[in-house]
């Protein structure tokens, strides 16, 4: 049964590598070997996991869609906590990011102009948190990585052991006596350490 399990996570790396690939076609203008190779992946697996999503133009050159409706596990921001949540479409997940991004920008600068673009939206059946002061409590409560994780790979089950350090774990190292939630609201310059 370990080899299945092994298999199908493979097979979601993979995937998931596949899409950012398209992507960064989409982003950057990029052929599709370009784009693979920078992703470390072979571009004929791109086109065995998304050939609909890639359009072949007459002069022989591969486009990718402008959208797609392929399924992203990503996390999403609740009142309960940061949930894994499934995504169907590059829109939703262009839409997530773009919120991501104004919560970033409210918890750095305290500007709420970004927020209000998402009032009484929701991503997947999940309302976004749009009110400052929900925002506020929501995010100083939870861990910073989750911010940081949202577009990495998410599994659906918490996993046992984090692979790679994250990043709360490392600027815990750096700025020891420092308190994190600090580093997070406070200005983009850091205090210096010995």
């Amino acid at each position: 049964m370990r080899n299945g399990r092994t298999k199908r996570a493979n097979k979601k790396k993979t995937y998931n590598r596949a899409l950012h690939v398209l992507a960064r076609m989409r982003r950057t203008n990029q052929t599709l070997s370009v784009a693979a190779r920078e992703e470390h992946i072979d571009p004929r697996t791109v086109r065995r996991y998304l050939g609909p999503e890639l359009r072949r133009l007459s002069q022989g050159k591969i486009k990718p869609t402008t959208t797609d409706r392929r399924r992203r596990n990503m996390l999403i921001p609740t009142p309960d906590g940061t949930s894994p949540v499934a995504i169907h479409g590059s829109a939703q997940a262009s839409q997530l990011g773009r919120y991501m991004a104004a919560v970033g920008k409210y918890l750095r600068t305290g500007e709420t102009d970004a927020l209000k673009e998402f009032s009484g939206r929701s991503i997947a059946g999940h309302a976004l948190i749009t009110d400052p002061e929900g925002c506020e409590s929501r995010f100083a409560r939870h861990r910073f990585c989750d911010l940081i994780s949202t577009f990495e790979e998410v599994p659906m089950k918490k996993s046992k052991k984090a692979a790679v350090p994250l990043v709360e774990l490392v600027l815990k190292r750096h700025f020891r006596k420092q308190p994190l939630l600090e580093l997070v609201t406070a200005s983009r310059t850091f205090p210096p350490t010995a």
